[in-house]
């Protein structure tokens, strides 16, 4: 009797170490594994980055800094030129991004291009949308409530004074909501 209690009592021993030795591997494994790989981010602007895009290229190297990862920032040479960007987007995902930031130059030409890619690999717009964001993480300011603002901060709409509304980059959907929220408003 006492033998088969030494047994059951081996066996329960045996059985803990082992469920201790698989839980530590597993935790070892979650918390450890894939540390060593560097993910690699790719952020593709439009225009030049001379500072309009410091902030967000702060932000970006801060959070890098705090999760290990590589940035790689990607500004057009051209403000307007969608063909570049989609080059550009192309080359990144070839290149082994891991993700991507992205501002689109031109909400209706890039939204096929952006749509395949965050098919590929996650995807985030920044500051100016596609044509359809359904699906695609989209991070902007409240653009309608920017231009209705705006509207409101000019004293000559109360005098019933003409002005001018010299508008550029109408392609991007930023512009377009700051334009209506303006218009909403005078």
């Amino acid at each position: 009797m006492k033998s088969k209690r030494n047994i059951i009592l081996v066996i329960l021993i045996l059985i803990g170490i082992f469920s201790l030795i698989l839980a530590s591997t597993y935790f070892y494994l979650k918390e450890y594994a894939g540390k060593d790989k560097t993910v690699k981010i790719s952020v593709i602007v439009y225009g030049s980055s001379s500072g309009r895009w410091d902030t967000l290229l702060q932000g970006v190297d801060q959070a890098c800094l705090n999760f290990g990862s590589e940035v790689n920032f990607v500004s057009m040479m051209s403000v307007k030129d969608a063909e570049e960007q989609k080059i550009l987007l192309d080359r990144e995902i070839a290149n082994g991004a891991d993700g991507i930031i992205i501002a689109v130059t031109d909400s209706e030409l890039m939204t096929q291009e952006v749509r395949e890619a965050s098919g590929k690999i996650p995807l985030v717009v920044v500051e100016t949308g596609i044509s359809d964001t359904e699906g695609i993480t989209f991070v902007s300011a409240d653009n309608y409530s920017m231009g209705l603002n705006l509207a409101r901060s000019i004293p000559m709409l109360q005098s019933k004074k003409t002005i001018a509304v010299i508008m550029e980059n109408v392609n991007r959907s930023s512009i377009n909501e700051r334009y209506q929220g303006f218009l909403d408003y005078i």
